[in-house]
């Protein structure tokens, strides 16, 4: 068609519009992992693939059942397509329902089982892959707590905390429906937790690109002995030096109106949903050292 120079140029000059206009219409695609090196292994992984919730790996409890002002049921855990979805539904004219996985505590009166069989782990990469539900008022998370039983008491019955320099909480994210583009990582340290005189260290990673109500993300912490890192989609968003040095449990919730979340909408349509592909653990091998002084002293 085109045979001579000015008409092979021109050619060109076509095929590279049409490429960039192309590539330009193309929807961007979620990373399906975000695995960690090759020198981890893995210690925990739940694939939710199974038609019910495997209560050898996970509790359903959580301050005496409640979620800001939704409270824990077991019913709130749905399955299907090899995911677990945390539904938020109304129950009532001021009443919601929701729900909460951890890897320690005891499971509901309702379930009937068993207490769940501890999981926890010192170091290590966290990883799940999720889509967050969209609304005012709507927070997911997935966090960690430690071992140490006074931090449990607070979690689990809604007791109080004495007065500690260690880590205190990883929050590996929180993500606000209200603000669908950005996600908050966080470590809380230091003083009285009970009293909210604790410090922390922060980032509210923002992305106009992104909406976590829409797409799945991956969501990662790597916790080494003197660091913690956080991914997303596979490249880092923050860091902190302020690692913690004992094991620490698994949670994941679906909270609603806990006030600083966003106002209640009375507008808003039920049910909302919390999409969870998968959690999974991985520990360093050969065994990482231990810092010879601890950050928090």
């Amino acid at each position: 068609m085109y045979s001579s120079p000015i008409g092979i140029i021109i050619c060109k000059i076509v095929l590279f519009f049409q490429f960039i206009v192309i590539f330009s219409i193309i929807p961007n695609v979620d990373k399906v992992s975000a695995a960690p090196p090759s020198d981890y292994q893995l210690t925990f992984s739940e694939e939710f693939d199974s038609p019910t919730l495997n209560y050898s790996k996970w509790s359903t409890s959580y301050k005496l059942g409640k979620l800001c002002m939704a409270t824990a049921t077991d019913n709130a855990l749905k399955f299907a397509n090899g995911m677990i979805s945390i539904e938020l539904d109304k129950t009532g004219p001021a009443t919601y329902s929701s729900g909460t996985l951890a890897t320690h505590g005891r499971s509901t009166p309702q379930s009937g089982q068993q207490p769940a069989t501890i999981f926890s782990q010192k170091y290590g990469w966290f990883e799940m892959r999720f889509k967050a539900p969209q609304g005012s008022a709507i927070h997911s998370a997935f966090w960690l707590v430690p071992e140490n039983q006074s931090y449990q008491k607070l979690v689990s019955d809604g007791g109080t905390r004495q007065s500690t320099n260690e880590a205190m909480e990883i929050d590996i994210f929180e993500q606000l429906g209200l603000y669908p583009h950005n996600i908050m990582v966080t470590v809380h340290y230091g003083a009285s937790y009970a009293d909210n005189q604790h410090l922390s260290e922060s980032i509210e990673y923002k992305n106009p690109d992104i909406d976590f109500s829409n797409n799945f993300h991956v969501i990662a912490l790597e916790w080494l002995p003197d660091l913690l890192i956080w991914y997303l989609d596979g490249n880092e968003i923050f860091r902190s030096d302020k690692a913690p040095q004992s094991p620490f449990y698994i949670y994941a919730n679906l909270y609603y109106g806990c006030g600083w979340t966003g106002s209640i909408d009375p507008e808003m349509l039920f049910p909302k949903h919390f999409d969870i592909d998968y959690i999974r653990v991985y520990k360093k091998v050969p065994a990482l050292a231990v810092p010879a002084s601890d950050p928090f002293l």
